[in-house]
């Protein structure tokens, strides 16, 4: 039998996320993109509460969203809903940015850094809507923008701590 008459195999049976027979924790993007799902979690309890629970400010960051998506904010309940589910991949993808950024620099002061990057989010936010005139985000209210620093800086810090976490879980993997 010649070389070139073998059958080529392969193993197909496994799953996407295990196709290289690792852990997907150990992937950089992967890491960051489930951190950025789940620190976005306090953010939105703490962004929805402030401004629909107590009416502190006027928009969420779904609004946000919404005015990207739709041109304007959400109109009923089904729009609300997708104009959040976009914000939550906006923060997922945000979380692998950071972990890109956390992987390329030492992994100290992680909580400092998550931070930082939490509120540069929640300026560039704000220089996007007014640089590009975006309608009803250009003309934001203190409170808004103070309930936006809050709800930003709780994703940082939150980010920074899963983040962590799932770093430790991979380390004896």
């Amino acid at each position: 039998m010649t070389r070139h008459s073998l059958p080529v195999t392969r193993n197909y049976s496994k799953s996407f996320i295990h196709a290289r027979g690792g852990n997907p924790l150990k992937d950089a993007f992967t890491k960051g993109f489930l951190a950025g799902a789940i620190a976005n979690i306090p953010s939105v309890i703490v962004d929805l509460a402030l401004v629909k629970g107590i009416g502190f400010g006027q928009t969420t960051y779904a609004d946000f969203a919404a005015v990207l998506v739709y041109g304007h904010r959400p109109e009923g309940l089904f729009s609300f809903i997708f104009a959040q589910l976009v914000q939550w991949f906006f923060s997922a993808l945000m979380g692998a940015v950071f972990a890109y950024w956390i992987e390329s620099t030492h992994k100290a002061y992680l909580n400092f850094k998550g931070i930082v990057f939490g509120l540069t989010l929640w300026f560039l936010a704000y220089v996007l809507a007014i640089a590009y005139r975006l309608p009803t985000l250009s003309k934001v209210t203190l409170d808004s923008s103070i309930e936006h620093y809050i709800a930003a800086f709780i994703y940082g810090i939150s980010l920074a701590v899963v983040y962590q976490r799932l770093d430790q879980g991979t380390e004896h993997v």
